[in-house]
This record gives structure tokens, sequence and C-alpha cells, in this order.
């Protein structure tokens, strides 16, 4: 699908010119009111409990996150490498063992106390391919993270030229 949307973008004038870093920014900029517009119709679909119409959404919204993954690709940045990061990343998120995300909940709570503030973490439990996980989850059902979690470090996926570490050859 991606090469057809770069073929799209390139057939309907929409493919970016990036001579700066601010071309950068300026064409990411304008995907925003497309997308937000892509979000509302989605909102709409669901409260008319439209499924045709919420995969029409999720396909256009597909197509913007393309759009946004070329233009970045373009400036040089290894989205997949990154992506792969990410995906390792997240899968810290959770764990098989029962010890550690009561841990985690008992960390989170005693901040929470030293804050002053309510914690509406818990643990979630599935089951996936006959074995039990654990994540922290919050009221709203956002997954998150435990207090000593690492963040991904993007930096590495980015070009030196933009703030980043990756060298790109010449």
């Amino acid at each position: 699908m991606k090469s057809a949307v770069e073929k799209f973008m390139k057939c309907t004038g929409n493919y970016p010119t990036l001579n700066s870093k601010e071309d950068f920014f300026v064409e990411v900029n304008k995907l925003i009111p497309l997308i937000q517009e892509e979000l509302d119709e989605l909102r709409e679909s669901l409260k008319l409990r439209w499924v045709e119409s919420v995969l029409d959404d999720c396909l256009d919204l597909k197509v913007y996150n393309y759009q946004l993954q070329s233009i970045l690709e373009r400036l040089g940045c290894d989205v997949s490498s990154a992506e792969v990061a990410v995906d390792v990343n997240n899968s810290l998120k959770y764990t098989p063992s029962w010890d550690l995300a009561t841990k985690w909940l008992s960390e989170h709570r005693a901040s929470c106390l030293q804050k002053g503030e309510p914690c509406t973490f818990y643990i979630c439990v599935t089951e996936v391919d006959n074995e039990t996980y654990y994540c922290l989850k919050d009221g709203t059902g956002k997954v998150r993270k435990h207090i000593d979690f690492l963040r991904v470090e993007l930096d590495r996926f980015v070009p030196v030229e933009y703030g980043g570490k990756l060298r790109l050859e010449d």
C-alpha cells in the first residue's frame, strides 16, 4: 500500500518538496487538519454505528500515516528500524511475572500517595497462547509504563543534521 500512496501523492501534486528542515515541518503540519478531519469522521461513523464507514476512515488514516512515514523517510529517518525499536520497547510494558506486575503497581501507588494524587492504575491480566501476561493500565484503560521504564531512544533513527544520531552515508 505504501508505494500506492506515494504514487497517489505524486499524481495528485501532494508529494512534498523537502529542500530544508523547515519544509519538513511545513509538510507535516499540512497533514494535521486532514488527519483531524478523518478522526472527526471516524467519531461520527462510530456514533452512527456504521462499520463500512469505520473501515473507510481506517484506510484514510492509514494513507495519512503512510504520507507521514514517507516524509520522514525522505528526510533520512530510518522509520522501519525505529518501529522495531518501539515494538521491543512496548514488549517491556507487559510481563509473565505476577510478582513483577504487583511490584510495578506498588511503586505507582507509593508515588501517587507521595504526591497526594489518586492512583487509578490497576493490573490487567490477559492470556495469549496459553500464557498469562500482566500489565499496568490506568482508569481510561491505557497501558502505562512502570516507574523505572526506559523510554526508547529514537534519536538514533534521525539524521544528525536534524538533531539525531543517525549518520547518513554520502
